[in-house]
């Protein structure tokens, strides 16, 4: 057998998604192989915002119960490993050479964030491309104590934090000291796709889509988990993840997101997603009325066992929830997201406490890198609504940048109170379209200034990354190299 290539290639050489849909092709490649990857207590989490936080709550409150579960999530900011998480019995064993020097690195982080409000520049000096940096702990990962671009991250490299790396510090931000579980593995992704080439038929080897193939390397490490919790894509009834039988259907708020793809108005569009729905399904508190009854609809018809996240918490739960946000410093908009994994763990009857919860351990989900720099990927109308409740009564630069397909003017409008100038980052990516002209049109209209990204964050301005992976993995990139600090 001729030798298979790195998964990491094989996926670069992939197209993300297909002009053409074929409705059929991941069903049949997941029915050639689902009796050699048996999976156990599937909940798929559907909806416009909150899938990653949602799941990445309900995956670290599974293993806190002492379970093996996988989260599946996209995308990904820096490297695709970013997608597959695991947590619970085992799944930390890569992290313990390192505990020793957890402290040093949380604290190497905190110097680096708080040095943006410190006036000093700072470019990056060099050193490996940012982008192919390790992020966080796997088994393959260099050791926490080793050199980053020409830093060791030591104990005493907290002591002087004007002369910090600031690039070096970035790179590692994503990792949380508290975490339960990690980042999979270059090697569990390599044996994935090595397992896949093996049992595949050959019509479905290089068929898929980039994230069709991802799903079936997921479903691969997660057979050995109790639990999977796997996020759909963009869609809903056809999203390739819905090919697994489901234990539980999580749905958070649905609007009006990927016009034209999902749908043409939200009935449409909430249909789409809600379709999904089997046995079971909660729905995230923040559901508006249309998908709301779109989903009772449904529910009746399939007859489906359906509640409201708050049907299946009492007052203190509730009351836990709220503090525990508060607590760790999330917006608001995360206590419907926490509410609606805790709810699935009550449906699951499994038993813990929210005191047992780390942190939320997700990049770009309104993440501080300082306290007057956040990055949120949310990027349409209903994120929108969210951060301009969050900075009511502020005003904030936005970094900012829209594929064409987005209703910008909403997203612009609704942002508009809060505003006081927009920078717009420039990037490309293959076969998306940006907003370009529309955007600058569009600010006009609602006389808000904007100008070309500078490059500079200011001490004394706040600032708001606001766009889709792609432009949070751009700016963070730019930010370590070439930004320059007040």
């Amino acid at each position: 057998m001729s030798e298979i290539c790195s998964v990491k290639k094989f996926l670069n050489d992939r197209p993300i998604f297909y002009k053409k849909i074929d409705y059929e092709r991941f069903p049949k490649a997941y029915a050639s192989i689902k009796d050699k990857i048996p999976l156990k207590n599937v909940i798929q989490i559907i909806g416009t915002n909150g899938k990653g936080s949602t799941g990445r709550f309900l995956a670290n409150a599974i293993a806190a119960a002492g379970f093996r579960v996988g989260h599946y999530t996209s995308p990904h900011v820096f490297r695709l490993n970013e997608r597959i998480y695991l947590a619970g019995p085992g799944a930390v064993n890569a992290h313990a050479a390192a505990k020793p020097h957890i402290a040093a690195k949380s604290c190497v982080i905190e110097n680096a964030r708080a040095a943006v409000s410190v006036r000093r520049n700072t470019k990056g000096s060099g050193g490996s491309n940012f982008g192919d940096a390790p992020l966080g702990l796997n088994s393959n990962a260099t050791p926490m104590g080793s050199n980053f671009n020409g830093m060791p991250l030591e104990a005493d490299s907290a002591a002087a934090p004007v002369g910090l790396n600031f690039k070096a510090a970035l790179i590692d931000l994503n990792f949380k000291a508290a975490s339960i579980g990690r980042d999979v593995s270059d090697a569990q992704l390599q044996r994935a796709h090595e397992f896949l080439q093996e049992s595949l038929p050959a019509e479905f080897k290089d068929s898929l889509s980039y994230f069709e193939y991802l799903t079936l390397a997921a479903a691969v490490i997660f057979k050995e988990c109790d639990y999977c919790v796997i996020e759909a894509g963009m869609g809903g009834e056809f999203d390739a993840t819905s090919s697994f039988g489901r234990t539980l259907s999580l749905f958070t708020p649905i609007d009006t997101d990927h016009l034209g793809m999902l749908g043409q108005n939200l009935a449409q569009i909430a249909r789409t997603k809600l379709i999904t729905m089997q046995q079971a399904a909660i729905l995230s508190d923040e559901m508006s009325e249309v998908p709301l009854r779109i989903a009772r609809q449904i529910a009746q018809q399939k007859g489906t066992r359906l509640s409201l996240a708050s049907d299946l918490l009492d007052a203190p739960q509730r009351a836990q929830i709220a503090e525990f946000c508060a607590r760790n410093n999330l917006p608001k908009f995360q206590i419907s997201n926490l509410a609606l994994a805790l709810a699935a763990m009550k449906f699951l009857n499994l038993k813990f406490e929210i005191s047992q919860l780390p942190p939320l351990n997700l990049r770009g989900r309104m993440e501080a890198l300082a306290p007057n720099l956040r990055v949120d990927v949310g990027h349409n109308e209903l994120a929108a609504r969210a951060i301009a409740e969050i900075y009511a009564g502020k005003k904030i630069v936005l970094i900012y940048n829209s594929f064409a397909d987005k209703d910008i003017a909403a997203v612009l409008r609704t942002l508009a109170p809060v505003l006081k100038r927009v920078e717009i980052l420039s990037y490309r990516v293959k076969d998306r379209k940006l907003g370009g002209a529309q955007i600058g049109k569009c600010l006009d209209e609602l006389g808000i200034p904007h100008c070309k990204f500078s490059g500079e964050i200011s001490a004394d301005e706040q600032y708001l990354v606001f766009g889709s992976f792609y432009l949070a993995e751009r700016f963070l990139k730019r930010y370590a190299k070439e930004v320059k600090l007040g």
